[in-house]
């Protein structure tokens, strides 16, 4: 399964034709069909030819075998359960059948009869492969593992997932939705022999019949797909993949990325991207892009050397001002993103700072599921898994949420019944939060400057419920571009909104939800430095006359015994500076070594816990000048964008001001 059948199965979106099967035949001609098949790599042609030899054979476990592991490729994970079953005893004349019966179980969630399935080929598996497939099958347990959590605790977020109607899904694959609004879709799909890139849109009888857009730009390429506006719809980037025939051959697929510019009122015409990022040999698919800050990032999928293994996700950027052929060489997204497996549909929510994207090879409900990574390009704070109902025993990619995060659509080949009765092709799905009934009021404000009152920009905002005497759970953080916001809060509840932004005190203030203001004025003032002392400024004295008050009298001791110690020199503490300045570099549930290891050349770093929240602080101190911290704060900035909305605190006596 972890073969190259499976490496090439995922990419794209598992584009597979419809198929119809003639009963009439023996068993030598069904097996005849099932080899060509496979050869081909029409991997469900061929598990049902198999599956027709073995009944017209005596049910012959060589066919059932086979059957089975096509099945298992194709997803049909109830027919692989099926054809396996008579034979997963067989280990020594098919010594991984219980590997793909696991994975099988899996699919279909039964994630108790996969762990105990998975854990005996863990045990006997002898083959010479087995260092490297042992591997994928411990992960593959850790996944039966969080599983049979999820089921037991009923993990699942309040979200709403909803397939897509009939005029959209078909019985063929749809897939790689392109972000714009709630009521005009683009996607691909296969269902006119061709990759094609349609449009659909959303009225009050539902989804119109999708169409292939006139307003595209000229694509000469027969079979196009995945595209990716830029955020100013002013570039679109999309994969082209020759020689395709409706199913994938990997000795034939050949996909490239491609892109074309606004130019007035039209589109240029598509023009392959450069030969560093459509490197000869390799496959270059799924382009996302995003701005950050002032740079054009364009995240794609590649198997290339020089990566994890598998397909992986890579980017390239470039001056936004500055032309396409600007791209620098290809970087791989690193080790927290790209495992030994795939990874496929890269998504970067600049509102979250967090990449989407789908991996098989980190522990998950089964196949391909969703993660979140915080952080960008190749710098990530922290990476997580999505709950149910995002993800769940299929495969389930292509997150592409709206600005804020709670809405969007995604891809799953899951049942949905009673309109999807099968896990063979993929299918669009929106999701969008739970509508409880409970009162809800808009909580409004305008972040200013206490000096200016002007409205600054770039803030972030994080709003945590009162939920016990002293404690509050954090239920949005915002990153904002603009200096005023908007967000619904449930009636009847207390809150603290918190609000931070380079160069300015932090600020945070205490809401009922029952009495709102119209719109709240959250005032910042901005970080002055601690005046130093000058010498010569001392009152004069003569320090022998006790005028000069800087001269204390001290208490006579008559024993050493009685000398006062600091309790801190005592227990091995470091000194607290009266005024220190430090550089909070991040607020985390769970701050990870790799960061912790990252800012150790930079200074002192100081974990600290923030009263009443859930939430620990990275700061790097102290600093007895803010000069000095300013400095290490540039030096910062200057090595990694992760340390971007890194800022300066003063603490006095140890204490944040």
């Amino acid at each position: 399964m972890q073969g190259k059948c499976k490496y090439y199965f995922f990419i794209l979106v598992m584009f597979c034709s419809s198929i119809t099967f003639s009963q009439n035949g023996n068993w030598r001609s069904y097996l005849s069909n099932a080899e060509k098949a496979a050869q081909a790599g029409k991997y469900y042609k061929a598990a049902k030819n198999y599956e027709l030899a073995a009944g017209a054979k005596n049910n012959k476990k060589d066919y059932l075998f086979q059957a089975g592991r096509y099945y298992l490729i194709s997803r049909d994970y109830e027919k692989a359960v099926a054809c396996l079953s008579p034979v997963k005893e067989k280990t020594k004349t098919y010594p991984k059948v219980l590997y793909y019966y696991g994975l099988a179980e899996k699919g279909r969630g039964n994630y108790e009869v996969a762990l105990q399935a998975l854990s005996v080929f863990s045990s006997d598996y002898k083959g010479a492969d087995r260092g490297i497939i042992i591997g994928f099958v411990e992960n593959e347990m850790r996944g039966c593992e969080l599983g049979r959590r999820v089921v037991s605790e009923n993990i699942q977020d309040s979200i709403l997932v909803q397939r897509l109607d009939d005029n959209v899904n078909s019985e063929f694959n749809e897939a790689a939705p392109i972000v714009i609004k709630e009521d005009l879709l683009y996607f691909s799909s296969n269902k006119e022999e061709h990759l094609r890139i349609y449009r659909s849109r959303l009225t009050e009888e539902g989804w119109s019949v999708p169409e292939v857009p006139e307003s595209l730009p000229l694509i000469r390429q027969s079979d196009f797909c995945h595209g990716s506006f830029s955020p100013d719809f002013t570039k679109f980037y999309f994969s082209v993949c020759k020689d395709y025939e409706g199913e994938w051959r990997e000795d034939e697929l050949s996909c490239g990325i491609y892109y074309s510019e606004l130019v007035g009122n039209s589109w240029t015409e598509a023009r392959a991207l450069g030969r560093l990022i459509n490197l000869t040999g390799a496959v270059n698919i799924q382009p996302h892009v995003t701005y950050e800050g002032k740079e054009e990032v364009l995240y794609f999928v590649s198997n290339r050397s020089g990566g994890q293994g598998g397909m992986d996700i890579w980017f390239v950027k470039k001056p936004i001002r500055e032309g396409i052929m600007s791209f620098g060489y290809p970087q791989n997204a690193g080790i927290k993103i790209n495992t030994s497996a795939n990874e496929f549909s890269p998504f970067y929510d600049y509102t979250q700072a967090t990449l989407f994207f789908s991996s098989d090879g980190k522990p998950g409900l089964g196949g391909l599921d969703v993660f979140g990574a915080v952080g960008t390009q190749d710098n990530w704070l922290d990476v997580y898994a999505l709950n149910p109902p995002i993800n769940s025993s299929s495969d389930d990619y292509y997150y592409s949420p709206f600005q804020g995060g709670n809405k969007g659509f995604f891809v799953s080949n899951r049942l949905q019944l009673p309109s999807k009765l099968n896990t063979v092709d993929n299918d669009l799905f929106f999701f969008e939060p739970i509508q409880e009934e409970v009162d809800s009021v808009l909580l409004s404000g305008l972040i200013l400057d206490m000096d200016t009152e002007k409205g600054l920009e770039n803030a972030s905002v994080e709003i945590f419920e009162f939920v016990d005497t002293d404690k509050f759970e954090l239920v949005e953080s915002l990153i904002l571009k603009a200096y005023n916001f908007e967000y619904m809060l449930e009636a009847g509840r207390e809150y603290m909104v918190y609000i931070q932004k380079e160069g300015y005190m932090e600020s945070d203030i205490f809401i009922n939800s029952e009495d709102l203001e119209d719109n709240y004025k959250f005032y910042l003032s901005a970080e002055t430095e601690v005046p130093s002392i000058d010498p010569e400024s001392y009152p004069e004295g003569d320090p022998d006359d006790g005028s000069n008050p800087s001269v204390v009298e001290l208490p006579e001791i008559d024993d050493l015994d009685e000398l006062p110690v600091d309790e801190g020199e005592e227990n091995g503490i470091e000194e607290v500076l009266p005024n220190d300045f430090r550089i909070q570099v991040a607020a985390l549930r769970s701050p990870d070594d790799q960061l912790l290891r990252s800012l150790d050349s930079f200074g002192k770093v100081i974990i600290e816990e923030i009263d009443g929240l859930e939430l620990k602080r990275v700061l790097i101190g102290g600093f007895e000048k803010r000069q000095e911290a300013e400095k290490t704060l540039s030096a910062m900035k200057k090595e990694s964008k992760m340390y971007s909305s890194a800022f300066i605190i003063l603490y006095k006596d140890g204490k944040r001001q």
